[in-house]
């Protein structure tokens, strides 16, 4: 557990300073993330090379994971080998949501990433929230997006 985003607490208590109960999500937000990890063949997650805006990670050609952290772009272009299907999932981490894409993919494809979302503040939603997506033959795309992609049965 790191100290990447914390709030101000009445109490003057930060988690990862001083221990104690969570406050908020977090609990919530934390089975999100293991349940991720737990679907996650091996059940961790090593990094890959990747594009210098897109960290992302899993196994080669089989199961990626993408964070688009920031960037929050709306859409991104994927080069897998030809001849393998892939299933895709758009990540919503705000949100806690996963949303598989109806069709498989396979070779050159593009995966288009959600243009809003809830954000932290309550505020508006964000023009261009950042969205994962992941891609694995028969798998789904993985700041608040990522993809995740995994080879199809």
């Amino acid at each position: 557990m790191g100290h990447g985003e914390t709030y101000m607490h009445p109490a003057d208590v930060l988690w990862w300073a001083k221990g104690g109960e969570f406050h908020g999500s977090s609990p919530e937000r934390i089975a999100f993330l293991r349940r991720i990890l737990e679907e996650t063949p091996g059940g961790f997650l090593e990094p890959l090379p990747s594009a210098w805006d897109v960290p992302t990670a899993g196994i080669r050609h089989e199961y990626e994971i993408s964070y688009f952290g920031f960037n929050q772009p709306t859409y991104r272009n994927f080069v897998m080998p030809a001849g393998r299907r892939y299933e895709v999932d758009i990540i919503d981490t705000w949100n806690m949501s996963i949303d598989t894409l109806p069709d498989a993919v396979e070779g050159r494809f593009r995966v288009e990433l959600p243009a809003a979302s809830s954000s932290p503040s309550g505020s508006a939603p964000s023009a261009n929230p950042p969205t994962p997506a992941a891609c694995s033959p028969g798998a789904r795309p993985p700041w608040r997006s990522a993809s995740r992609y995994r080879t199809r049965g």
